[in-house]
Parts: C-alpha cells; structure tokens; sequence
C-alpha cells in the first residue's frame, strides 16, 4: 500500500511539475505571440517571461515585429509602348498590429510578394520604355504608397520599395547600342 501512494504522490508531482512548465512562455525580443483560448484570439504575449493557463491557452501564432525584407521575383513587364523588360526588387516591411497580421492574412509574405508584382506591372504598364528606364526613383515612390495603403487593414507598415532591376531584352539592347 504504501508503494501504491509513493508512485500515486509520484505520479501527481510529475503532473503538477509539467503543467507548470506548459504555463510559463519565454517569448524572445523582436517576437510577439498570439494566444488562443479554444480557438480564439484573446491576448498577445510579448518579449520576456509570460504566463498562460495550460490546457486551456495556446500560442497561436509567432511573429517577428522587426523589419523585414521580401524579394519581388524577377517578371516580365509590358511598357505602354509595348516593350517588355525584366524587373525585380525588395520590400522592406514591419508588422505594426500583431493580431491584424496573424488574422486577417494567411501568408503575409506571399500577399506581399502578390500584391508588389501586379503592381509593379500596373506602375511600369502606365509609362514608356524611356520612361521606366530612367524614373527608378518615380516607380519606388508609385508603388512605397500603393503598397503601404494595401497592407494597412493586415498591420503591417511598408517602409521601402526598392526595384533593383529594370533590364530590357537583349535584342532591344543590341539595338540601341548600334
């Protein structure tokens, strides 16, 4: 009998230990943690030593709230005088709101990377070759507010558009050099 209760105390020691460690989060610096209750947003947990109800909280989601970079793959873009070059560039970005950014987007960084390209296509589409060319800092600008109005209800603050690379064909560049 007293073997029984030995292994019984035992028992709900290990119980007792393990649900004090599933209570405590450690959330490290530049993070932000959703939590849910049964599914549900209630709160987030940020940096530093943080408690939840086990069993009942979970963390949801884990989000980094520095600046962070998305690269624009390299696309085709027609010009309206119907010259096609070859652009890509980067998105420098920040989540601002934490609950709007892990809920109301599934993929932050693929919408992102979406919404840049068929902007970047709708921008250069409204100028001439010359134009796109020779106006980097006019498209940055173009696409800086677009962007940044669009990913406002996600939380998220784009600081900077940078395209890197606005390349003709090859056969459009061997003409003009002749």
């Amino acid at each position: 009998m007293a073997s029984i209760a030995i292994v019984v105390w035992i028992l709900l020691l290990v119980l007792v230990v393990v649900t004090l460690f599933a209570g405590v989060k450690t959330v490290s610096q530049g993070q932000v943690w959703t939590v849910e209750r049964f599914g549900a947003y209630t709160r987030l947990l940020q940096p530093g030593l943080n408690f939840v109800l086990p069993y009942v909280d979970r963390v949801g989601r884990k989000l980094n709230v520095q600046e962070q970079v998305v690269e624009i793959p390299e696309q085709s873009v027609i010009t309206r005088d119907n010259a096609t070059v070859a652009v890509d560039g980067i998105i420098y970005y920040r989540v601002m709101e934490p609950e709007k950014a892990a809920y109301q987007v599934a993929t932050l960084t693929l919408a992102l990377t979406t919404l840049a390209m068929t902007n970047i296509r709708a921008v250069i589409g409204e100028m001439e070759l010359d134009a796109t060319l020779s106006s980097r800092e006019r498209i940055n600008t173009a696409l800086l507010v677009i962007l940044d109005g669009a990913t406002m209800p996600w939380g998220v603050k784009v600081s900077r558009v940078e395209i890197r690379k606005i390349e003709p064909p090859e056969n459009l560049i061997r003409a003009m050099n002749l």
